[in-house]
């Protein structure tokens, strides 16, 4: 079914296939908007299509489904809309944009269990795309962006996955670390789930969950703040929030039952984050202007608590091995450095440094 450019077009069709039981209905309203809709061999098929405005397309294919259904409603000028749902049962599908010159895409493929893809863009020049791919059970993908040139793009395949994104802001971007074709992808694992909000300017997310029962939740606010994540293995868990101008963190967590807390509050703060093993748990804050934390643990077990507060220029370096050791700084002042190595296991270590310009050196273990 397609419907071409008119002042007002209201369509309901119901399709005669070698199945039935199908449903279209389309409103236009505006000039030279245009829309596509196909149903191939579906059953209980039904998608809705509402345009109002200026050069709006929208392009809709149902293609061998059971009881799917399909919304996409744009206002503005220029939108493109485009949604796939192929071989599944209770597929489900809604695009909303608002604005002028968004893109959102939906592709929803094999044969889930249940899948719920939602998009949400109101502004301009934003772009989303969700792909959920093939083997998704119990899959759910949300993205809702408003503001001017945002970017998103997003792929789940394995069991019961959910992500959902937020931004708000000018040119923002949610990337993964992996590329499937020319489309930037994530999620592959079991059971996975991820948050991610920015709110603000040139913010820039790069993330990567791979593996079982992982979970992330990655919040970014302020202007040009980057954040690197990278989660694979068992059981990962990080909560991570960065607020300011320029400040960037990288987290890797590989292995099993690694736990991240923390929070990262000023101006061009760095953030170091490498746990490989299993067990392993990191807590803290730094809150001031040209801090920088390095965290290196390797091994089993092992927990630090960094504190870095009130201050400027302060640094803490943690490089910690073996098993069962613990470290705890607290910083708060400027100008302070404070660089921790334990080895082996049962190594306990403590700093608290106020004033300014003091220096911790502490060497733990047989190295």
């Amino acid at each position: 079914m397609t419907i071409k450019p008119l002042s007002l077009a209201i369509a309901i069709c119901t399709a005669s296939t070698a199945f039935a039981d199908n449903q279209v209905t389309a409103v236009q309203q505006g000039d030279n908007n245009y829309l596509s809709a196909k149903q191939l061999n579906t059953q209980d098929a039904s998608a809705f299509i509402d345009q109002a405005g200026e050069r709006n397309r929208a392009n809709l294919l149902q293609r061998r489904t059971i009881n799917s259904e399909a919304q996409q409603t744009q206002v503005g000028d220029r939108n493109r809309s485009t949604v796939h749902q192929q071989t599944g049962d209770n597929v489900f599908a809604s695009t909303h944009q608002e604005g002028s010159r968004n893109r959102a895409l939906i592709y929803q493929t094999s044969q889930p269990e249940s899948l719920d893809a939602s998009i949400n863009q109101f502004g301009t020049k934003n772009y989303a795309r969700i792909d959920q791919n093939q083997q998704t059970h119990f899959s759910s993908a949300s993205v809702n962006q408003s503001g001017l040139n945002n970017y998103a793009a997003l792929r789940q395949t394995g069991d019961a996955l959910n992500l959902n994104l937020t931004q708000s802001g000018e040119d923002n971007a949610v990337y993964a670390s992996n590329k499937v074709g020319d489309f930037d992808g994530g999620q592959y694992g079991q059971d996975l789930s991820a948050y991610i909000s920015q709110t603000g300017n040139g913010q820039v997310l790069n993330f990567i969950q791979t593996g079982d029962f992982q979970s992330a939740n990655l919040s970014q606010v302020g202007d040009t703040n980057v954040t690197t994540f990278s989660q694979q293995g068992t059981l990962n868990t990080a909560l991570f929030a960065q607020e300011g101008t320029n400040s960037q963190a990288s987290i890797i967590q590989d292995g099993s039952d690694n736990s991240l807390e923390y929070f990262q509050s000023g101006d061009n703060n760095l953030l170091t984050i490498n746990q490989i093993g299993n067990g392993n748990e990191l807590v803290g804050e730094s809150i001031g202007s040209d801090q920088e934390v390095i965290s290196n643990q390797t091994g089993d077990n092992l927990l630090a608590e960094v504190f870095q507060e009130a201050g400027s220029l302060s640094d803490a370096i943690i490089d910690q091995s073996g098993e069962n050791n613990y470290i705890y700084v607290n910083q708060a002042g400027h100008d302070h450095i404070a660089h921790i190595t334990q080895s082996d296991g049962q190594q306990n270590a403590f700093v608290m440094q106020t004033g300014s310009g003091n220096i911790a050196t502490i060497t733990q273990g047989s190295m």
